[in-house]
């Protein structure tokens, strides 16, 4: 054990586990992970209706308890007369005695765990929740009760400082490669002796990710008569549009849909870089996973994308010019965008916009125009995924400001 204490120091986690993405495989892996190296105890709350099959066997093994946030056994407890909810929240927090409650995102709803547990033992964990729109009151209801916060990216640190306003004490405590997703042994890559070059995205197919701006960019490198191949990893509400792209554009010979892809290092074995023009991205675990398996990525110059892809070093950051109509214009549907993302080249806050097609291809272009540039960068990448973005390092830095918040209120760091 790495921390000695009279008793496991109690966390209670209030989180969402309805559905298998980055924040419920993160924090699976979290409790996984510090439960067999800290003297720590995790009780869960879950804020969903059901914990999604995937993951309920190892967070059952993992977790001292369970409870459901509006569920009391099988019985659904309503929302009004609202004391009813509230008294089952005193309960289950009266019950676990939490020294520390983490609440994972969802910044709108977790006030009525602040209310439960008392703001001086909450920590308030951003996870991009920060970035959408609505519950303005709830948001900053729980921004000011809450005793400090938890940011996996500079951005998210600015976004709550500059969107939010928030005035508290925040911890830095990046997000890292959950161990499953880091190979055994990273190769860096030779330069690619094929005629055609092999570019991955990898994004679920949403407009927020950009990937009709991939298509495009596939599209001007082809004009160039530079021959490249896209393959394209994921699914999504986007995926019609994205087909429909490609096959006005006449590239259905020159892109792969794969869908939804299991055997992620497989993929990336397959490709010679990643291409990531999202227009929005918190953090950017992507770009970790391909720098981990020696791909070169290509990347939007926004929120925490920069802090991942090193330019120059282990790959290519271009930064976003196109406005929103521009977007609509190239196919990106622009409902359902946040109002504002962080742009770390003026430290401001701004609305989205999106990276011009020809100078995504541009980025690639230059990625593969030696072979010395193309294997310093796969390299490099390699070593920075593995030493900056260490599971170790982030689990460590989560329990230490856990720890320091229990003695002495204060986040450290």
């Amino acid at each position: 054990m790495s921390n000695s204490r009279e008793r496991p120091i109690r966390i209670l986690h209030y989180v969402s586990l309805a559905a298998v993405g980055g924040v419920e495989h993160q924090f699976a892996q979290f409790i996984h992970h510090t439960r067999q190296r800290f003297d720590v105890s995790h009780a869960v709350v879950a804020c969903s209706k059901r914990i999604h099959p995937h993951l309920a066997r190892e967070i059952e093994a993992d977790a001292e308890g369970i409870d459901f946030e509006k569920r009391l056994g099988r019985w659904k407890i309503p929302s009004r007369p609202a004391f009813l909810r509230a008294a089952h929240q005193r309960r289950i927090a009266a019950r676990h005695r939490p020294d520390v409650a983490l609440l994972w995102n969802r910044m709108g709803e977790n006030w009525r765990a602040v209310r439960a547990v008392g703001g001086s033992r909450c920590i308030y964990w951003d996870r991009g929740s920060s970035w959408l729109p609505g519950e303005e009151g709830a948001k900053r209801r729980l921004l000011d009760s809450v005793g400090g916060a938890l940011a996996n990216s500079n951005a998210s640190r600015r976004m709550l400082e500059l969107r939010w306003g928030y005035t508290g004490e925040i911890r830095l405590c990046r997000n890292a490669l959950r161990p499953n997703m880091v190979p055994a042994e990273s190769m860096p890559r030779h330069f690619p002796d094929a005629d055609v070059l092999h570019i991955g995205v990898a994004a679920r197919l949403e407009s927020i990710k950009g990937v009709v701006l991939a298509v495009h960019a596939l599209h001007a490198l082809n004009a160039r008569g530079v021959a490249a191949h896209l393959h394209i990893a994921g699914t999504g509400a986007e995926e019609a549009t994205v087909a429909d792209l490609i096959e006005t554009l006449g590239l259905g010979d020159r892109v792969t849909l794969h869908g939804l892809v299991r055997n992620m290092s497989a993929f990336y074995a397959t490709v010679d870089c990643l291409l990531h023009l999202a227009l929005r991205e918190p953090f950017g675990a992507v770009a970790v996973e391909a720098m981990v398996h020696g791909c070169p990525v290509v990347a939007s110059n926004v929120d925490g994308l920069p802090e991942i892809v090193v330019h120059g070093e282990c790959g290519r950051v271009v930064q976003p010019e196109l406005d929103l109509s521009e977007y609509r214009a190239l196919g990106g549907r622009i409902q359902d965008l946040p109002e504002y993302v962080y742009d770390p080249g003026t430290d401001s806050i701004r609305e989205p916009r999106a990276v011009a097609p020809e100078a995504a291809a541009d980025a690639v272009q230059a990625l593969f125009r030696d072979a010395a540039t193309y294997e310093r960068m796969s390299a490099s990448g390699i070593r920075r995924a593995r030493d900056v973005f260490s599971y170790e390092g982030h689990a460590a830095c989560v329990m230490d400001a856990v720890t320091r918040f229990h003695r002495t209120g204060r986040l450290g760091g």
